[in-house]
């Protein structure tokens, strides 16, 4: 990677099933750069394909037990179940919500954060995959442009990683690209992967050139992939000890403990030609109730604490601040409810100092709502 890439491209959100167990025999000789991924190579140009309309296709979904989780204050925004979550992005004032159908495909709208309610107009992106997405909101190759592009990733049936690339226009959503990363396929293959994206406004020389860092958990490793746009790219390691991929945002990332009990806040260190490394800030008061894994973080505006929300195994979802200039936890948790589903991630954007989030209910479906602002944690 070009030292002149230096910071402009940071991690901002990883989110990812955990694989808990330890690592599968037949990745524990495999700690080598390149021996996960396949090389990709030169990213091709993006084009602007305008999506389809298409309603959700309809999915058959075995509601998950739930014994005490509530769902006050969730407002339902699908009318039939997903493959897994959705990703919320905010671009220029604007909240723009992606997810998985039943059929594989992406399915993209515009997100009333301020009022969330049943969403039916739905653009649709044919992608292959079986996976719910992990997306991230980045400027038009040109910031001259009106709009702005999502970089959509998940799994494809065999295992592999897959981005998709749309742009979002006044005119609606378009196709662009999209890359297949590679990925183990074999039975080590690891069970998700996550986005982590997030690139400034300074537009990078050409628009066939794009860096994109990918973070997968494998056991108790996290791999780091940087595809360029005119280069190969293989699978780094990122060794740590992680009960589940990190969410982040900018250089602030939020992960459980390897207890379980709390959550730890990491700066996530990155330069370019070098590993990246995340190193521990603070821990957080313990959590009401063992954490899964599954965690999110939003920003509450410039230079102002951050929201972490966070999947309890009794299925709810719980919310604490943090303020990453003094490395300090902010008040104590507040219980959301929600029955989510295990394995699927929140994801949140903010109004002002209000989160709002989006969740799997028990159901299968989407649901949306408004957290606790700033001022009440």
């Amino acid at each position: 990677m070009n030292t002149t890439h230096k910071l402009n491209l940071l991690v901002a959100a990883a989110v990812a099933v955990a694989l808990t167990t330890s690592l599968p025999a037949a990745m524990a000789q495999t700690t080598a750069a390149g021996t996960i991924g396949k090389q990709v190579g030169k990213i091709a140009a993006p084009s602007a394909v305008a999506l389809q309309k298409r309603v959700l296709p309809k999915r058959t979904f075995t509601p998950i037990a739930v014994t005490s989780a509530t769902m006050d204050g969730w407002t339902a925004v699908t009318d039939t179940a997903t493959l897994g979550g959705a990703s919320l992005m905010t671009m220029d004032g604007k909240s723009v919500i992606v997810t998985t159908g039943s059929d594989g495909a992406l399915y993209a709208a515009d997100f009333n954060a301020s009022a969330p309610g049943l969403i039916s107009d739905w653009s649709y992106q044919p992608g292959g995959l079986a996976s719910e997405p992990h997306c991230a909101a980045v400027r038009m190759h040109d910031d001259t442009a009106p709009g702005y592009t999502l970089l959509c990733l998940g799994l494809t049936a065999s295992g592999e990683a897959r981005l998709v690339e749309l742009t979002h226009a006044p005119s609606g959503f378009n196709y662009a690209r999209q890359v297949n990363l590679g990925g183990n396929s074999g039975p080590a293959a690891p069970s998700f992967l996550g986005a982590v994206m997030d690139i400034p406004p300074t537009p990078y020389s050409s628009s066939s050139k794009r860096d994109y860092h990918v973070g997968v958990i494998v056991g108790t490793t996290v791999w780091q992939y940087f595809v360029l746009g005119t280069e190969n790219s293989v699978w780094k390691p990122q060794i740590g000890a992680f009960k589940a991929t990190p969410a982040c945002l900018s250089m602030t990332c939020a992960t459980p403990t390897l207890a379980q009990d709390a959550i730890r806040a990491m700066t996530f260190n990155y330069e370019a030609d070098k590993d990246t490394s995340l190193k521990e800030d603070a821990v957080s008061p313990k959590a009401p109730t063992a954490l899964s894994g599954e965690t999110a973080i939003v920003s509450l505006g410039t230079n102002k604490p951050v929201a972490i929300v966070a999947r309890g195994k009794d299925t709810q979802l719980y919310q604490i601040g943090y303020d990453p200039k003094t490395k300090t936890f902010l008040g104590s948790w507040k219980l959301q409810g929600g029955a989510i589903p295990p394995h699927t991630v929140p994801s949140c954007v903010a109004v002002g100092m209000t989160p709002v989030c989006v969740i799997q209910g028990a159901d299968g479906r989407l649901y949306a709502k408004k957290l606790a602002s700033a001022g009440a944690l």
